[in-house]
């Protein structure tokens, strides 16, 4: 009697224990979600779970997937597909199957509401982005399903892409153009008052030498031997001069510098 209420304690914390991993690897795949897929596959193992507790598993059910994409390129590999929802337990599932667009894979899911679509987000790129269709499906104990998903080039948030990429684009050329615009007005302005100290230096260099004493050029020779001058014409005298009063002469002789200087006279000391 003792060994049999031993054996029966045993057995209860087993359960236990088997019932709590299985509930914290549920709550962990369901934190990962379909977002969180790698590149692999992720399958389910509730039948082995349940057989450890003794509980029956319910009958699985085989669910066919279809993706077709029209677009999709010949050589391009498989897409990943999210199955999300809860099984007939109340036991939520999220997984990810990778299908091969406008081929078929058949999985293997436990009786219970599911949601399907495909990942696109790692599908988009600068060029490409897709939609993909969702579906629901319940499936039955036991019994086959099919669900076909469609995946397209998403053209309105393609051309939305690019609308953006050109407003981009044009905002960032208009800031080009207008800093480049700021920065030769600046040179021009920096120009403007280089010019305008220089002129004004200019202005200040020719105001000091305005008022700077200048000495009266002597007169040149030319001008000088071009000149009138008077000489006594009784030609006693020996000096010309610049008035025919001079040394109160009676009469005068006119003549230029250089025709007095050359028949001997001399400048007059009362004249020059």
């Amino acid at each position: 009697m003792t060994r049999s209420i031993g054996g029966e304690s045993k057995a209860i914390v087993a359960r236990k224990w088997a019932t709590l991993f299985l509930s914290v690897v549920l709550a962990l795949g369901a934190c990962v979600g379909c977002d969180g897929a790698t590149g692999e596959e992720v399958e389910g193992s509730s039948g082995k779970e349940l057989a450890k507790t003794g509980e029956t598993a319910p009958a699985a059910s085989t669910l066919t997937i279809e993706v077709t994409a029209p677009d999709w390129p010949e050589e391009g590999g498989s897409v990943p597909v999210c199955v999300q929802g809860e099984t007939t337990e109340q036991k939520e599932v999220v997984k990810t199957y990778f299908v091969k667009p406008n081929t078929k894979k058949e999985v293997n899911l436990d009786p219970g509401t599911y949601d399907l679509s495909v990942v696109t987000t790692s599908l988009d790129s600068d060029s490409v982005i897709w939609r993909s269709s969702s579906r629901h499906v319940d499936l039955e104990a036991g019994k086959s399903a099919i669900i076909a998903l469609e995946l397209v080039h998403d053209r309105e948030a393609m051309e939305k892409a690019v609308r953006e990429a050109e407003e981009k684009a044009k905002a960032e050329a208009e800031a080009r153009a207008k800093a480049e615009a700021e920065a030769a007005a600046q040179a021009q302005a920096q120009r403007e008052a280089e010019e305008a100290a220089a002129r004004a230096a200019e202005a200040k260099a020719a105001q000091s030498r305005a008022s700077e004493p200048r000495s009266t050029p002597a007169p040149q020779a030319s001008a000088q031997n071009g000149a009138t001058v008077y000489i006594a014409a009784s030609g006693n005298g020996t000096k010309y001069h610049r008035s025919p009063s001079c040394s109160n002469m009676k009469g005068t002789v006119t003549l230029s510098v250089s025709d007095a200087q050359a028949r001997g006279y001399g400048p007059c000391k009362k004249c020059y």
